[in-house]
């Protein structure tokens, strides 16, 4: 008596690539094996930039290739058929500058309510005024942490909380313009705050 044999996607593959007159083989003979290295050698590398437009609006590009070079290569030609040059970069060196980008280029182009952009606004100048000089490069989850207690212990729960939300969101935002490898936020223990 033949037992029915579930088809998967992989299995599917091989038969496109074998033909449908090939049978399933025997478990064990190593067809996920050589399926999965027919699937490794299909792989797509994909690259992402997001430059700005002549009318300052960020653009967001996307494109894939078999290699990081094609890749590279094919987010270059989507962005100068769109008339974009995803070779420029914002730049920030100080936390300051950091907070000034991300207002200019997140907050102020997305459709938000003016009373949550100057709530933004405010919480990022006072970041400004504690810690804007920090540069960009220092900040590591060590200086983070150092910065998370100081604000814990001059501030309520709520404020705290507001505060690291624009702060998170910051560098967020340098990390997808590439200006940190990381957030380094993300590591943050937690902090007892103030009551």
């Amino acid at each position: 008596m033949h037992t029915p044999v579930r088809t998967t996607t992989l299995h599917l593959a091989c038969l496109l690539r074998d033909g449908p007159n090939q049978s399933r083989p025997p478990e064990g003979s190593g067809w996920r094996r050589r399926c999965n290295q027919i699937h490794q050698d299909r792989r797509l590398v994909s690259r992402r930039r997001n430059p700005r437009d002549l009318t300052g609006r960020l653009r967001r590009i996307r494109a894939s290739g078999s290699t990081s070079a094609e890749a590279e290569a094919a987010v270059r030609q989507k962005a100068a058929s769109l008339g974009l040059s995803p070779d420029v970069v914002p730049r920030a060196s100080t936390l300051g500058e950091l907070l000034e980008l991300w207002l200019a280029e997140v907050v102020s182009s997305r459709n938000i309510r003016p009373q949550t952009a100057l709530m933004y606004r405010t919480k990022a100048n006072r970041l400004t005024r504690l810690y804007g000089g920090i540069e960009v490069s220092a900040l590591r989850p060590r200086r983070m942490q150092v910065i998370g207690n100081d604000l814990a212990k001059q501030m309520k729960a709520p404020e705290f909380q507001s505060l690291k939300g624009v702060l998170n969101q910051a560098l967020r935002y340098a990390v997808r313009a590439e200006l940190l490898p990381s957030n380094p936020l993300a590591a943050l223990e937690p902090v007892r705050l103030a009551r």
